[in-house]
């Protein structure tokens, strides 16, 4: 559900705490508000109760929303509790607003989005690994502040300040108050770019900084394979399978965790 597609402060409240929060969502929150379960279903199951303004503001709070969400939020409610027909078209009138500014922004995000980089911006974007590391870290809802990349990533935090400046001027990633978020989700670099080198160069880097420090994820392969030419074929076709199947994999998939990976298969 888009946030301001919505019609009714319930059903929005309802698609946060579920998308946001996940099982217990209704206990974590009344236990937030200090009031019982049996209080937040009366209110979200439509009967003749509401939240009131200052629970809403609570709200928002506890479902980490930004402003012009927290914003809607509450002007949908307004609009639910209005006493008098005016008082509701007044709201409806700001809802309809909103929702025009929202679809403006959308547009702009889109526009953006479908523009290339140019060979200035790809070359610092490929100069070193952490354009592409933070560019996608900043999709995950966990990494989406800067003290959480950093502590990630293990980079300095003036460093990081500089590669988050360039990707949101870049319109790579998107900036809302604290929180960042990705912007353009997929770059393509041809493999006859003169950036390609660098780009493989900088996580084999990576993968070799990372045999110093053993966790129970990294799987590190190294083999010298000695087979027929018809076989070697099979092998690397088989590789190119598996990069086809991960996108299967990858597209749907939620953002929760950042990953390098590195395939080598080369001849002496």
């Amino acid at each position: 559900m888009n946030t301001y597609q919505a019609n009714d402060y319930r059903d929005l409240i309802a698609h946060f705490l579920e998308v946001k929060i996940g099982r217990g969502s209704k206990a974590k929150l009344a236990e937030f508000l200090n009031c019982q379960p049996g209080y937040i279903s009366q209110v979200l199951g439509k009967g003749k109760i509401h939240f009131s303004s200052e629970n809403i503001v609570k709200i928002s709070h506890f479902l980490d929303l930004d402003e012009g969400e927290s914003d809607f939020l509450m002007d949908l409610l307004q609009k639910e509790r209005a006493g008098t027909v005016e008082a509701r078209e007044f709201f409806d009138k700001r809802l309809i607003r909103k929702r025009q500014e929202n679809l403006k922004i959308e547009k702009q995000i889109t526009e953006l989005n479908n523009q290339d980089l140019d060979d200035a911006a790809k070359a610092i974007y490929y100069s070193h690994w952490a354009y592409s590391a933070v560019h996608m870290a900043a999709s995950i809802p966990e990494l989406n502040r800067i003290e959480k990349l950093e502590a990630k990533l293990k980079l300095p935090a003036p460093f990081l300040k500089k590669v988050l400046a360039f990707l949101e001027e870049k319109g790579l990633v998107t900036r809302n108050g604290e929180r960042y978020g990705i912007g353009k989700t997929r770059i393509h670099l041809s493999k006859d770019s003169p950036l390609i080198k660098a780009h493989h160069q900088n996580y084999r880097h990576k993968a070799i900084q990372s045999l110093e420090y053993e966790n129970g994820f990294d799987l590190h392969y190294s083999s010298v394979l000695t087979l027929s030419k018809e076989d070697a074929q099979k092998v690397r076709h088989l590789l190119l399978d598996f990069l086809k199947q991960k996108e299967e994999i990858l597209i749907p998939s939620a953002n929760e965790e950042v990953v390098f990976m590195n395939l080598d298969l080369f001849t002496p």
